[in-house]
């Protein structure tokens, strides 16, 4: 039985290549063309009969191809290759991060929200903040990012997220094969916006051009442990520490040994580290790992030192140069690491 109701809602939602039935005659078809108020509609012997649309009630709808859901990734949001901190399965890196805006150091002004996905798995993440005089908290953000991405979270003045606690959740996972369970993610961040505009607080970092401000969310096992974070929040410095070094094996003629030099990769916070100190810590890397591996002829040493601004890789040059002139080295592999790497062969 069709009621006027149906009748009211079908002739509103009709379109071309639906199923229909005359309601004051027998018979029915597919719709061809809609002109006005009136369908067109074909019937089983190939006949096209004009109906009002009010004299006609939908049967099938038109079945539609489903469309996959494809997220558009723009292509200033991923990750260079020698942005990567590494591409170990085993060794995700994730970060939440603050960039100032029009306003620099200044508490009225206006901070870019990122999530920086340094690891080769998708990552759903959300990110919560506390409520003023309010248990619970409230959602800001929630997606997925693609591996080695740095997606847009939003542009949020400072005043909203000075001395709130936020929380941030993730879940890794790949599309497709196999791939190596982490168990989920949460860390809790306590903002203090006196201290993300204070001059020298924001620092020079490997995702963005820019200065900015890394909350480690997820953090290599060599960085220092968020929760150490947590607990002092950002309104307690952390002094910079250099990593244990890590122990290796007496590597074999014709071994390869991979050294990454970025920053975060050598001490446990570089937050106000000067430029020189960085680059101090970077240099005495390469020629200790030169030093310590001289006299194992035919190893390859690769030391990973980004693109950037080629200060470093300008560096590593020079005393390639002067210091160890006898040896031999040439760019990496392209493939893996692009213009970011060099190969040395002791």
């Amino acid at each position: 039985m069709i009621t006027f109701v149906q009748i009211i809602s079908n002739k509103m939602n009709i379109e071309k290549g639906d199923k229909v039935r005359f309601l004051n005659d027998v018979g029915g078809g597919v719709v061809t063309r809609i002109v006005g108020k009136t369908v067109y509609v074909e019937d089983n012997d190939g006949f096209e009969i004009p109906a009002l649309i009010t004299q006609v009630v939908l049967v099938e709808t038109k079945e539609k191809p489903r469309q996959e859901q494809v997220r558009k990734v723009d292509d200033a949001s991923l990750l260079t290759t020698s942005q990567r901190a590494n591409d170990r399965e085993a060794d995700p890196v994730a970060y939440l991060a603050f960039l100032q805006g029009d306003k620099p150091n200044s508490q009225t002004g206006d901070f870019r929200v990122f999530f920086v996905n340094d690891s080769p798995f998708h990552v759903s993440y959300t990110v919560a903040s506390s409520v003023v005089n309010a248990s619970g908290m409230a959602l800001m953000y929630q997606g997925v990012a693609e591996p080695f991405s740095k997606p847009l979270l939003d542009k949020v003045p400072g005043r909203l997220i000075d001395d709130k606690a936020l929380v941030v959740q993730l879940l890794l996972f790949k599309k497709g094969g196999h791939y190596a369970i982490h168990e989920p993610v949460s860390n809790t961040f306590k903002m203090k916006l006196h201290k993300l505009v204070r001059e020298g607080g924001a620092l020079k970092n490997d995702y963005f051009e820019e200065k900015a401000f890394l909350f480690p969310v997820l953090k290599s096992k060599l960085h220092v442990k968020a929760e150490e974070l947590i607990e002092n929040g950002i309104a307690k410095d952390i002094p910079t520490q250099a990593k244990p070094t890590k122990s290796t094996r007496k590597l074999q003629p014709g071994e390869t040994l991979e050294v990454d030099l970025h920053i975060h990769e050598l001490v446990a916070d570089s937050r106000g580290m000067s430029n020189s100190e960085m680059m101090k810590i970077q240099i005495d890397t390469f020629t200790h790992t030169i030093e310590e591996h001289l006299q194992t002829k035919g190893v390859r040493l690769i030391f990973i030192h980004g693109v950037g601004n080629g200060v470093l890789k300008q560096e590593i040059i020079r005393l390639l140069k002067s210091k160890y002139k006898h040896l031999y080295y040439q760019d990496a592999s392209f493939k893996e690491y692009g213009y970011g790497a060099t190969m040395v062969v002791i």
